[in-house]
């Protein structure tokens, strides 16, 4: 709380600053422990690899909750989520090749042990073709034996950011010219993890926002899925079309896959921007993998209550200049101070603060001038912030957000103590008073 008292002197103005203790911070928690040894609900903040994925870690994720993990076969890392439609996708195309895997020191030929093959199965990816059509003039075409031949390109001069597949390399060979109108059971998914079926892809489209410029593609659910082209015989269409491939044969010339589209480039056949609809097998196209739930329940931030985590917050918030002291400032002075929570986990978390009211209000006068949260803390202007760690000011909202101060801890229970600048400068014109919000510190589990 600010008291500020006013006083005319023969030569300048003064502003008195008396910093006035509010009482208890009010602390909302919401931070969750999991012991690595004996995790009860495992989520994807607890894996580290693709292949330790399960329907079950995938259903106690939150919304949105992202990890990064390695591909134990060719040691990619890929950025994985849970989206709206409840099961957790890759958010980049798969990058597997057999150059990849020797490179890791691995074998070219997949297994059950770490890819989405049935058991007792092989599926050995070929050379990667890298230049179109000059290496392979026949390459993604209907002049070879497309469902016996597996054909992939990737090439760094692509910015690395997908591999392409025709479908029989895409389903490890289970996808040959049988299957018709049915989903196959392998492809070169990482283990716990597989090629979208139509009905998965259908669902997720449910979710599809309108077509993004600046990233030029898609948000689904709550990741991009980029306009990225397609290959036959030659790399084509990218900015205008994104094609990935599902894991659903529609005859025996041609399966199920994603369709997007620019809404600017032309429409062919398909009049829709966003659907699913059959292609030629033969055509190299991106994949996407993804790990169902069991559900599509969301849990709480609070739904898991064996915890073992201990929050405590100093119990009085001062928002002031002086550190309860009283001092003489003029209005061209920026006041500093701070305040702090200390927390004791043994879990990955974030500090986030948020304001009752964002503006310090006179409470004998409400609707008079205040203080509001502002990014323009200077001299001679009513405005308070968050102080970064590069000497400027955020605007607190009502809404919890993290500023900074964020910790990951081991398994051994830490404290610390988060430190929070606040800044506060004071218009000449402002009136005398007490101006005050409540600021609420809220742990979260990451």
């Amino acid at each position: 709380m600010l008291k500020i008292n006013k006083t005319l002197s023969k030569s300048r103005y003064i502003l008195y600053i008396t910093a006035l203790i509010c009482g208890a911070v009010p602390l909302t928690v919401s931070l969750t422990y999991h012991p690595v040894s004996a995790i009860s609900h495992p989520a994807l903040s607890d894996i580290s690899t693709m292949q330790e994925i399960t329907p079950e870690i995938c259903t106690n994720s939150a919304r949105y909750e992202s990890q990064t993990l390695r591909d134990v076969r060719d040691g990619n890392n890929y950025t994985v989520m849970r989206l709206d439609d409840g099961n957790c996708w890759m958010t980049s195309s798969l990058r597997l090749t057999s150059e990849s895997l020797t490179a890791n020191g691995q074998s070219a030929t997949l297994s059950s042990d770490t890819s989405n093959i049935s058991a007792d199965n092989t599926f050995t990816l070929p050379a990667s073709i890298t230049e179109l059509p000059t290496e392979a003039p026949e390459a993604f075409t209907d002049a070879v034996d497309y469902n016996n031949l597996a054909q992939i390109y990737y090439s760094t001069d692509n910015n690395a950011s997908a591999a392409y597949y025709n479908w029989y390399a895409a389903t490890a060979g289970a996808g040959n010219a049988e299957v018709i109108n049915e989903e196959v059971g392998s492809d070169i998914c990482p283990k716990g993890w597989q090629l979208p079926n139509r009905s998965i892809f259908q669902t997720l489209l449910t979710y599809a926002d309108e077509y993004d410029e600046t990233n030029r593609g898609y948000t689904l659910g709550g990741a991009i899925f980029p306009l990225s082209g397609y290959i036959q015989q030659v790399f084509s269409a990218s900015n205008n079309y994104g094609y990935f491939w599902s894991n659903t044969s529609y005859n025996s010339a041609s399966s199920y896959r994603l369709y997007l589209r620019n809404p600017s480039a032309p429409s062919s056949n398909i009049p829709t921007t966003t659907t699913v609809a059959a292609v030629n097998r033969y055509r190299g196209i991106p994949i996407r993998c993804v790990a169902p739930s069991n559900n599509t329940d969301f849990p709480s931030d609070i739904s898991i209550q064996n915890t073992n985590v201990a929050v405590t917050v100093t119990p009085n918030l001062t928002i002031d200049a002086i550190g309860g002291m009283e001092v003489e400032v003029v209005p061209q002075t920026v006041s500093e101070k701070t305040i702090f929570a200390t927390i004791s986990a043994n879990t990955s978390y974030s500090v986030q603060l948020s304001a009752l009211e964002p503006s310090l209000i006179n409470p004998n006068d409400p609707t008079g001038p205040n203080i509001p949260a502002s990014s323009d803390v200077n001299p001679n202007t009513s405005a308070w912030g968050i102080k970064t760690d590069s000497d400027t000011f955020l605007p607190i909202t009502s809404n919890p957000t993290s500023y900074y101060n964020e910790s990951v801890f081991d398994e051994t229970t830490q404290s610390t103590t988060h430190t929070f600048g606040i800044g506060v400068s004071i218009s000449p014109s402002l009136p005398a008073g007490r101006y005050s919000t409540t600021v609420t510190i809220t742990a979260v589990n990451n």
